[in-house]
């Protein structure tokens, strides 16, 4: 299981015009470049190059210019701190809902409003993930779908069986994660010989975070960051945590049983 990877479209303050809509993006607008129909997109994703050059050949009143950033949030950092530099009007990348880079972010609901874009498109939770405040600031494109997946052996092969028992069957919750996790698990002689899993055992953390905000952690960044650069609510993160030491100490004999079973196997 793992975080999704949340990419969002955004406009900027610095000048008019008119934005585009584009996947994975935040939105700049420039008088110039839209002057010559022509909008500059950044990204750190080499593959929007394909989809720009799909848009550029599905129609010829608007061409999207490409220009890859490996270093994008480091830019658009240097943009905000001096807006007098050349501005993209598109910024297609991960990870850029930032509080540094609040300033240079315009609002883009009027495509709400115009009947643009539809917001039943979206999901309604990567739709709100994008609101600063009450303020829709940015609109998710692209994402990778967090999610444990069990394939049963007979899935797909009843013809019979209706589709919604289907993927009953195939998506499973946290408790049923926990469950048949420790179902899994074999004890003998005071030692484990096999465990299925454990929240600890993700090394990168993308499961512990994913897990405490479907508790409702709602980890949130909140400037000054100098001061406290996150905000979470502490119930649901204790609540949380509490479940996670339950299910290790409960299910797999505890964080001792865990480490003799790692250096073990």
């Amino acid at each position: 299981m793992h975080k999704p990877v949340r990419t969002l479209v955004q406009a900027a303050k610095p000048a008019a015009g008119v934005i585009l809509v584009c996947l994975t993006a935040f939105f700049f607008t420039s008088c110039s470049a839209f002057k010559k129909n022509t909008a500059v997109l950044w990204t750190d994703s080499p593959e929007f190059a394909l989809y720009a050059q799909m848009f550029n050949a599905a129609q010829s009143k608007y061409k999207i210019e490409v220009h890859e950033r490996r270093e994008l949030g480091k830019e658009l950092e240097d943009l905000a701190a001096d807006k007098k530099k050349r501005q993209p009007d598109i910024v297609v990348g991960k990870w850029l809902k930032s509080a540094q880079l609040a300033s240079i972010w315009q609002k883009p609901d009027f495509l709400f409003k115009k009947k643009s874009i539809d917001k039943d498109i979206f999901y309604s939770s990567l739709l709100n993930f994008g609101k600063t405040g009450r303020d829709q600031i940015f609109l998710p494109v692209s994402f990778n779908l967090g999610a444990i997946v069990f394939l049963s052996d007979t899935f797909g092969t009843d013809a019979a069986q209706p589709a919604a028992s289907k993927i009953d069957q195939t998506f499973i919750n946290l408790e049923d994660i926990k469950k048949r996790a420790i179902e899994f698990n074999i004890h003998k002689n005071g030692m484990y010989s096999r465990i299925g899993f454990s929240p600890a055992w993700n090394w990168n953390g993308d499961f512990l975070y994913a897990a405490a905000q479907m508790y409702g952690a709602s980890f949130t960044e909140a400037p000054p960051l100098e001061t406290q650069p996150l905000t979470w609510n502490p119930e649901s993160l204790e609540k949380a945590i509490a479940a996670f030491r339950e299910w290790i100490n409960d299910g797999n004999g505890g964080a001792a049983a865990e480490d003799e079973f790692i250096f073990k196997y």
